[in-house]
Formats: structure tokens, C-alpha cells, sequence
């Protein structure tokens, strides 16, 4: 059964763990199976970013998502969140609490 993907993106995304259990979850509607591929993620801390972007990438990878995703480091406050900005639009959308 070949999966189909919605986008996501995630908000102070820290280190992945939120993403990677969206990753990892699958639902099957009829014969269909669904499940989640990150577009980009943002956060305040360089290294959660970096750590991120190799976990989450890897995982897409191993699971033949070859796309790369656009990590943001910076403050929230300075990311144009315009439709012009750098975050696309997604079907959902992830997030954890503020540190």
C-alpha cells in the first residue's frame, strides 16, 4: 500500500521528538494509508535545530522522502510569517510549548 502524505510544519520544534512521532503515525482510510511529511520546523536554539534537521530528515529519508526541509533558526518574532515569508503552506501544523 503506497502512502500518501499531508505537509506539516512545526513551531519550536526543539530537538524533533514531537515530529518524529508524527512522522512515525499512519492512518488508513479504505485503502489508503496517510500519514505526515515535514516542509519546515523553527526554533530559538541552534543546536535543537541542527539536532532536527538530522533526525527528522533522516527518518524522511529511510522512509524514501528524499525533500529537504527548511529549518529556522531564529526568534519567532523575527520570522515573516507572511505568505511571501520562508514557511510554506502546510496541511497541519505541530508545535511545542515555548521554553
Amino acid at each position: 500500500m503506497k502512502t500518501e502524505y499531508q505537509t506539516i510544519g512545526e513551531l519550536f520544534c526543539g530537538p524533533g521528538g514531537s515530529g518524529l512521532g508524527a512522522s512515525m503515525s499512519k492512518i488508513k482510510i479504505g485503502n489508503k494509508e496517510i500519514g505526515m511529511r515535514h516542509v519546515w520546523a523553527t526554533d530559538y536554539d541552534k543546536d535543537s535545530c541542527e539536532t532536527y534537521k538530522k533526525n527528522i530528515e533522516q527518518y524522511q529519508q529511510d522512509m524514501g522522502i528524499n525533500e529537504p526541509i527548511n529549518v529556522i533558526h531564529d526568534d519567532i518574532n523575527n520570522i515573516d510569517l507572511s505568505e511571501t515569508g520562508p514557511l510554506s503552506s502546510v496541511n497541519g501544523l505541530i508545535f511545542g510549548f515555548p521554553c
